[in-house]
């Protein structure tokens, strides 16, 4: 019996994007009303995997009693597949992209029977030829295997987001976006069943899991619900689910990425992971405990072509003679410099290296330096004395004092003269990195830094110009600007900066002494290629503040505590070094890093509250430059003066 997929149409054809570029559409479409289940993909596995090449079955994943799943049976040419009891209309999980490409494939080939062939599975939607890593493809427009136009593949970025977040019943009848995709911009609750506006993820207040109203998550416990569980929560074209439960792997938008994109969320995720300003980029071979997908039926001219994010290139220069391994302790000479606030910053050298051949990035052409750890509780503290008696543009968070998890800073007064103070939450917050710092926040710090560090209103002279020129019609559409050249209130190449997302990526995960000299890049930020540990500070290498198997690192509990701490000073993991010798750069807190998009800017390197594939090389976050929450901070970058290379 063949697979009957209940779709959605998608109508409103040329719809505006939203402000950060994604959601238009131009022709009517239909989207799954849910994702693809455990039931359905035992189908196609009993239909195309008899004998398994290209491991379609994952059986450590799918096994897993976290998401569990599907049972094989039989040896190889004789496997049969059945659901777990119970699990059948839960969320298929443990596959990669090459997986759900393959199941498209069957689907647009008319659901054969018969080995992973052309005919089946390496061809339709996408020309796969075998390939189970490596660059994506892109979708085909025409099945090669029907002669018409492919009728299910993946969805795009845009027609994923559309069917999620815009209501043409917005603005009046005018169209818009909401934040959530339950049509809402209001944070869901996490209650299975009939109440509006709900979803199955970790509920910000006091950290329950959806399916157990639990502060905390147990190894033998299935954290996945049936699709469609939350009744009365659909996005504004009748899908559900496209917030939580899992992941959605999107298809790719070009021929030659090592990586794609997910969204929504799943149900390890919190609301800040959620919002339609977010989304998650990992390796096409990557499979999880919280991923899936779900299939579309695109317009028969539909085209996925969208301008690819440049990376820069380079020739390799020679190399200055011997690696500057010091600290750097960078100050700025300023009328009062015995009071300037200081970073401590370590040369990034051997300019010209090749980037990383898994992900293509990491190459960078010019030396600089770069935060050995990232900007602290205390640091921001002065910043906002400094500029902020007067707070027009936000830089404080009332979530710095009230959000027990990372809270650091008090505010006092009244607008005009607040005053800013470290606060003792469980413990001296002084060393701990900032959080809930936008981009548009760390650009503005960035540019008092670059400015001298001066005290007054939030000017061109203090932070609204220097390292980047800060536009307000710009920012209030999220746009974010590029770093300038030159600061215009010294005439000179700014000071310091946000670090590029290959600048970042170099100074985390490469080593010129890897392939025997030749250069080559770690899996993870502490020179290693597995994942770190989350120990208590034994002085050992390869650990970080993560939450390894939910066990936090700082309480060593799988209990959520919403009055508790999460934060570990900055420079805790003195022996997790990267080469160069930042620390940090996986584990505590995602980290802010500039992106050749005006609509979008990098967080990278995992935080407290994920495990260690989240630090991993290949996993990424993108975001709106506007989001502010509590796992992400940044570290700055500067130039490097060539005597000092």
């Amino acid at each position: 019996m063949s697979i009957s997929m209940a779709m959605a149409t998608v109508g409103n054809p040329g719809n505006a994007a939203d402000l950060n570029g994604n959601g238009r559409v131009d022709a009517v479409y239909a989207i799954g009303k849910f994702e693809v289940t455990v039931a359905e993909y035992s189908q196609f596995l009993n239909a195309v995997a008899a004998t398994d090449p290209y491991r379609l079955y994952n059986p450590g994943l799918m096994t897993n009693a976290l998401n569990g799943g599907i049972n094989r049976m039989g040896s190889d040419g004789q496997y049969s597949y059945s659901p777990i009891p119970g699990t059948e209309r839960f969320p298929i999980t443990g596959i990669s992209w090459f997986d759900a490409a393959r199941f498209t494939n069957w689907l647009a080939n008319g659901q054969p029977t018969g080995s992973s062939g052309p005919a089946t599975t390496e061809d339709g939607a996408y020309s796969l030829n075998g390939r189970t890593s490596g660059l994506t493809v892109q979708r085909n427009s025409i099945n090669p295997n029907t002669g018409i136009a492919t009728t299910f593949a993946l969805p795009s970025e845009d027609e994923w987001y559309k069917a999620a977040y815009y209501s043409p019943e917005l603005n009046n009848n005018q169209g818009g976006y909401t934040t959530y995709a339950t049509q809402s911009d209001a944070i869901p609750g996490n209650s299975i069943g009939s109440d509006a506006n709900q979803v199955n993820y970790i509920l910000d207040k006091n950290g329950f899991y959806s399916v157990t109203q639990e502060p905390f998550a147990t190894s033998t416990q299935n954290y996945l619900t049936a699709v469609g569980s939350y009744s009365k929560s659909p996005g504004p074209y009748g899908t559900f689910d496209q917030n939580g439960g899992v992941w959605e792997i999107l298809s790719s938008t070009a021929t030659s990425q090592p990586f794609v994109m997910s969204r929504g969320g799943g149900w390890t995720s919190v609301a800040a992971l959620l919002q339609s300003g977010y989304s998650i980029g990992v390796s096409t071979e990557s499979e999880a405990v919280n991923a899936g997908f779900r299939v579309v039926q695109p317009a028969p001219s539909s085209s996925l072509a969208r301008p690819e994010q440049s990376r820069s290139t380079s020739t390799r220069p020679q190399q200055p003679s011997g690696r500057a391994r010091r600290q750097w302790r960078s100050q700025l000479a300023y009328p009062d410099s015995r009071s300037a606030l200081q970073l401590t910053m370590v040369p990034v050298t051997d300019a010209g290296n090749v980037a990383d051949p898994l992900t293509g990035i990491g190459s960078v052409s010019h030396h600089f330096l770069i935060g050995t750890t990232n900007i602290t509780i205390e640091q921001y503290c002065r910043f906002l004395n400094a500029v902020a008696r007067n707070d027009a543009h936000g830089l404080y968070n009332p979530a710095m004092a009230s959000d027990h998890n990372i809270a650091g800073i008090s505010r006092s007064g009244v607008n005009g003269s607040y005053q800013y103070s470290v606060i003792n939450n469980d413990g001296d917050s002084s060393s701990r990195p900032i959080t809930y710092v936008s981009w548009f926040d760390a650009a503005r710090f960035t540019n008092w830094l670059s400015n001298g560090q001066p005290s007054g209103h939030q000017t061109s002279l203090t932070t609204e110009d220097g390292t980047y020129r800060l536009i307000p019609q710009q920012e209030a559409m999220k746009v974010a600007p590029p770093r300038q050249a030159i600061n215009p209130n010294s005439g000179k190449p700014p000071s310091y900066f946000l670090p590029a997302e290959d600048e970042w990526y170099k100074a985390a995960y490469y080593s010129p002494e890897l392939d025997h000299g030749n250069g080559g890049y770690y899996l993870y930020a502490t020179q290693s290629n597995t994942a770190p540990t989350n120990q208590p500070s034994t002085g050992g290498s390869n650990e970080a503040n993560l939450a390894n198997n939910f066990i936090f690192y700082n309480t060593q509990s799988n209990i959520y505590e919403p009055l508790t701490n999460y934060l570990s000073n900055v420079g805790t993991f003195v022996n997790s070094k990267s080469y160069y010798g930042t620390l940090d750069q996986a584990g505590l807190v995602y980290e802010w890093t500039d992106l050749n998009s005006s609509t979008h800017r990098g967080l990278r390197g995992g935080y407290w509250f994920s495990a260690g594939q989240s630090t991993v090389a290949t996993t990424f976050s993108l975001s709106t430059p506007d989001r502010e929450a509590n796992d992400a901070g940044f570290r700055l970058a500067a130039p490097l003066h060539p005597e000092l290379a």
